[in-house]
């Protein structure tokens, strides 16, 4: 994978020209009317994203400068709002594809074109990013963050068929006060344990599991009137909670090298995680899971562990960059990068949906689309977003923007605070750009996260539960039923 350098972002000094990418008249309208940016009569695309009432104005403002440009392309952001998530678009996109009611631009992950590729509905955009009129300029292509773009070229067809929209990661947030306790930190000394900042950017799972929890745990035994966590019945009870089995899976898979899916020259997918690598990691995890180490919210049937980090029921919480300002408990936490495997090259995985544009059979919807895309995702526009959502910036140039670089700056920002932590987790986010990686989509990709999720969400809640024996026999079935049910779906 082709991955575009970042300069460290507070060693960038020189303020960047923000780009803003209007549009430019054209003669190819059908005629009738007055030539206003590139259409000479109403143009109508909906845009189908599931972003809720708090984010709709800034949706709104991109609209209506827009609309500055392009006064005749109409966009009803209420048509095309859905409520759920983002596989509730990709199920009710498919269904509207039998009424024609689609959307023209649609929040996708990559997993979910290959599905509109398949129906012939996703649009190839090379075309429309090369325009001499109305695509990118040579310098404005080149300050996409490279990354972002390749994600949305990997698929079995050549070309680009999805460009990036909201774009995060995942993060280590951690109680800064309870683990840089002094008498903690004193404590874990004697254990060849150095606890500070440098410590937790470099945690490795050998190192989390292998030392760190084990010291932790017999801290609390010798120390019982100083319990590192808060136990109550029906919650994580653990050190560490890992939201998404799927994401820990796959990024296992890759951190070590051991394989997940990948798709050959032919455009053939194969599941390559079926292995005994996988399966002793898996096991591995199993064991951190029944000691109390590692929980995964879904073992308790919740969704995100930040809720138990508030509550001081776990020590670290793994989860996305995005829902950063839902770890801002009533202390002070760090952001750090996840643990990673001992002596390999760091890997995080990248998340966020992306944007693809829909056929209609109507060459001017596409183009009213692309130009809106553009809008959206200029220098200004991208900072903008980042900061009221909580994503990376998709340019280059956006994370040496005013408004970037005012959201990353802790000065000022009290100790405790939401916007101290947004600070730190926008800054950790620019720092481990260059190390996020993404997995090749193919039909079926869907079906294997899904399928891996549900695998180690079962793993890991039998070994809480300790009614059965995690060993070779049940790791082998649980592996065939996860390859069983994927490929049901290919």
């Amino acid at each position: 994978m082709k991955q575009r350098k970042l300069l460290p972002l507070m060693a960038m000094t020189l303020a960047l020209t923000i780009v803003a990418c209007g549009g430019n008249k054209s003669d190819d309208g059908p005629g009738g009317g007055e030539m206003k940016g590139h259409f000479d009569h109403e143009v109508k695309i909906k845009f189908v994203n599931t972003y809720g009432q708090k984010y709709q104005p800034q949706l709104q403002d991109f609209v209506d400068t827009f609309n500055e440009i392009e006064p005749n392309v109409k966009i009803d952001l209420d048509e095309g709002w859905i409520s759920g998530n983002y596989d509730s678009i990709h199920t009710q996109t498919i269904s509207d594809f039998a009424t024609g009611e689609y959307g023209d631009l649609v929040i996708c992950y990559p997993d979910h074109v290959v599905d509109y590729i398949d129906y012939g509905k996703a649009i190839q955009l090379d075309s429309y990013m090369e325009n001499e009129d109305y695509g990118w300029t040579e310098t404005e292509r080149e300050d996409m963050v490279e990354t972002y773009i390749e994600e949305g070229q990997e698929f079995a067809l050549p070309g680009t068929y999805c460009l990036p929209f909201s774009k995060s990661t995942e993060a280590m947030f951690y109680n800064q006060e309870r683990l840089l306790d002094s008498s903690l930190v004193t404590y874990l000394s004697t254990k060849g344990i150095s606890m500070n900042k440098a410590y937790l950017e470099s945690l490795t799972w050998e190192e989390l599991f292998g030392n760190l929890c084990p010291a932790l745990e017999k801290y609390e035994e010798e120390n019982p009137r100083d319990p590192l966590i808060i136990r109550n019945e029906g919650d994580i009870n653990a050190y560490v909670a890992y939201d998404s089995t799927d994401n820990l899976f796959i990024t296992l898979a890759e951190q070590y090298g051991f394989g997940y899916t990948s798709v050959d020259e032919y455009g053939e997918a194969h599941l390559e995680f079926n292995n005994d690598n996988n399966k002793g990691l898996a096991k591995t995890f199993a064991d951190a899971a029944k000691k109390g180490y590692l929980r995964s919210p879904s073992v308790i049937g919740k969704s995100y562990g930040s809720d138990y980090f508030k509550k001081k029921n776990v020590l670290f919480s793994i989860g996305s960059t995005a829902g950063v300002i839902n770890q801002a408990g009533d202390f002070a936490a760090g952001v750090t990068r996840i643990p990673q495997a001992a002596g390999k090259e760091a890997k995080i995985i990248s998340q966020g949906p992306s944007i693809c544009i829909l056929d209609h059979s109507d060459p001017e919807r596409i183009l009213a689309s692309w130009l809106f895309y553009k809008h959206m995702v200029n220098t200004k526009n991208t900072a903008k977003w980042a900061t009221t959502v909580g994503y990376l910036p998709v340019r280059q140039s956006a994370f040496t923007s005013e408004i970037y670089m005012d959201y990353c700056s802790t000065e000022g920002k009290e100790e405790k605070s939401p916007e101290l932590l947004t600070a730190l987790n926008a800054l950790y986010s620019t720092s481990v750009i260059n190390n996020v990686f993404t997995s090749v989509p193919f039909k079926g990709s869907s079906s294997a996260r899904t399928q891996v999720g549900a695998m180690m969400t079962n793993i890991l809640t039998d070994a809480v539960k300790g009614d059965v024996t995690i060993d070779d026999e049940y790791i082998n079935n649980a592996f065939d039923t996860a390859v069983n049910n994927i490929l049901k779906d290919m």
